[in-house]
């Protein structure tokens, strides 16, 4: 069993809608369908331990794979807007460590940040490290981690890491974001 992994329920929308996942009585956030499990986090890593032990302890234990579709920012030239990227090493801002991922043939790396938007100076620290800089990651590498379960994530790059979009840009663009993660050929 697969367990799908999304920061916000927008991001979520297309593979809800069209793999026909239902939601799971008593685990706000979770999502089934005939073969997978789908959990919606809420951005940042505050409750994603939680999150994830509830989505496994319903399944049985019976997940064997975590795949994490998000949205990132490009700390690099190299990443380009509008584009997904499958990543490969992924660190913890702050933290020490680097986890990587099971993807055979990863294109980027990212970081998780404490914060949505850097300034101009944090931005620079982080991009010595990573190509990407998402706010979950790092946590759902963690507990996979100490699940020995293997991690896929694909992040589509919206934005260029400082920049920080207003609710009403993101609620309009999230169901394109969406349908382009789930289109994606991996």
């Amino acid at each position: 069993m697969n367990l799908l992994v999304f920061a916000h329920l927008a991001e979520a929308g297309c593979f809800i809608q069209k793999d026909h996942f239902q939601p799971v009585d008593g685990i706000p956030g979770c999502f089934k369908n005939h073969q997978n499990l789908l959990v919606v986090l809420g951005e940042g890593q505050d409750y994603v331990d939680q999150k994830l032990t509830k989505a496994f302890e319903y399944s049985s234990s019976r997940i064997t794979k975590i795949t994490n579709h998000g949205t990132a920012g490009s700390l690099t030239d190299k990443c380009f807007k509008e584009k997904i990227f499958p990543i490969g090493t992924f660190y913890g801002e702050d933290q020490t460590g680097f986890l990587i991922s099971q993807h055979p043939n990863p294109l980027a790396s990212c970081i998780t940040a404490d914060q949505r938007s850097q300034d101009p100076l944090t931005r620079q620290k982080l991009s010595q490290v990573a190509d990407l800089v998402d706010r979950e990651l790092w946590a759902i590498g963690k507990w996979a981690k100490q699940r020995h379960l293997p991690l896929f994530s694909y992040k589509l790059v919206t934005d260029f890491g400082d920049q920080e979009m207003d609710l009403k840009t993101i609620k309009k663009l999230a169901p394109l974001w969406s349908e382009q993660l789930y289109n994606y050929n991996y």
